[in-house]
């Protein structure tokens, strides 16, 4: 059992939100739904233009480049490989 007391909640904020821990470096992880016609490539579209737009505020900043990145999109039958059905997806989260 675990008692909380003196805790405060605050509003949402208009902004996104990001978790992140520290494993040599930080680590962040994100994730957005994509809905509609070709959902999966919308998503990885998605994720490498943040990826381009952060890069660009990093050079601007005078920071180095991620060390490493990974794409993955749920709904997609990502990790069907080659095997994956061929259908159209309509929600994919990124």
């Amino acid at each position: 059992r675990v008692e909380v007391r003196g805790a405060r909640g605050r509003a949402p904020t208009p902004d996104y939100k990001v978790s992140a821990t520290y494993a040599d470096g930080y680590r962040a992880t994100g994730q957005l739904t994509i809905v509609g016609i070709d959902a999966d490539r919308k998503a990885r579209h998605t994720a490498e233009a943040i990826l381009e737009r952060t890069r660009g505020l990093f050079r601007q900043l005078g920071l180095p480049d991620y060390s490493a990145t990974h794409i993955e999109t749920l709904g997609s039958a990502y990790l069907f490989g080659p095997h994956q059905p061929n259908v159209p997806r309509f929600e994919s989260v990124m």
